[in-house]
């Protein structure tokens, strides 16, 4: 019998990406069978029943493809530079690299905005109608946190993560926004993370230019790095194969699970039932 591949070796690439340790959040057993059968994608394609789940995910993928589109990558030299003015700067979709123990990591938030004085904002979007966040959001989010702590070219003194919940109508007209637009829509978010007594998390409303009368909604909370790091102890397991994948325990996520809508999983704790 064949020995079974690790995760980390059926990667296109030599990094695990943030975006599928997120996913590990959400069913871990539904990732690995990702990987594991990549014709995934074309089989849903044919599939009535999950048309409009595969609707919301091509609005979420093109709508940061058009955020990204007009992004350079910052050189070391350049990352100096900015660094070295004490002057507030915003990298849009700029690619962060990084490690835990042996794993190589890669993530590529939507916006990090820097003060110059040491403290900076991981921004994220999520286009959905309505303003809630997810386990998957929050896991994203810090472990972009943690490899923004581990890039050598910036010295923080202190880290707020910021997830936006963007509408379909916000996503079409922040899609059409010049790239300036996006970067004052990043410094738009950034606030002071909540004080040592209030909630861990805070949401704010937000105006922007451009926008109209569309309001967004942010959900503004501070770096945990004891939480980033028992979360990269336990999801790295899984990728350099020394256990097996979990499978989530709630009916409810399995009814909206695109892997058990292929009848792929050998586990699904309810039928799919095609919408959330």
């Amino acid at each position: 019998m064949a020995k079974r591949r690790r995760p980390v070796d059926l990667l296109e690439g030599l990094s695990v990406p943030v975006y599928r340790m997120a996913e590990q959040e959400f069913c871990e057993l539904k990732v690995d069978l990702e990987l594991r059968h990549p014709q995934i994608e074309e089989q849903l394609r044919a599939l009535p029943e999950v048309a409009e789940q595969l609707e919301a995910a091509d609005r979420g993928k093109e709508f940061h493809e058009a955020v990204a589109a007009p992004a350079e990558p910052i050189s070391a030299d350049d990352g100096q530079k900015l660094v070295s003015s004490r002057q507030p700067f915003t990298l849009i979709e700029s690619s962060l690299r990084g490690r835990f123990g042996s794993l190589p990591l890669i993530g590529r938030p939507d916006a990090v905005h820097f003060d110059g004085l040491g403290s900076a904002w991981v921004v994220e979007h999520k286009v959905r109608d309505r303003p809630y966040l997810t386990p998957s959001d929050d896991a994203q989010l810090r472990l972009y946190g943690f490899l923004l702590k581990q890039d050598k070219r910036f010295d923080l003194a202190r880290l707020t993560l910021v997830c936006v919940i963007t509408g379909r109508e916000a996503a079409e007209k922040i899609k059409r926004l010049p790239e300036n637009r996006r970067i004052g829509l990043a410094q738009t978010v950034c606030k002071e993370p909540p004080g040592p007594s209030a909630p861990r998390r805070r949401w704010d409303e937000h105006s922007v230019r451009g926008l109209g009368t569309t309001r967004l909604r942010a959900a503004t909370f501070h770096y945990d790095p004891e939480k980033a790091r028992k979360e990269l102890r336990f999801l790295t397991a899984y990728w350099l194969g020394t256990r097996q994948p979990i499978p989530t325990q709630k009916p409810t996520k399995c009814s909206v699970c695109r892997v058990n809508a292929l009848q792929l999983c050998p586990v699904p704790r309810a039928r799919f039932r095609g919408h959330g």
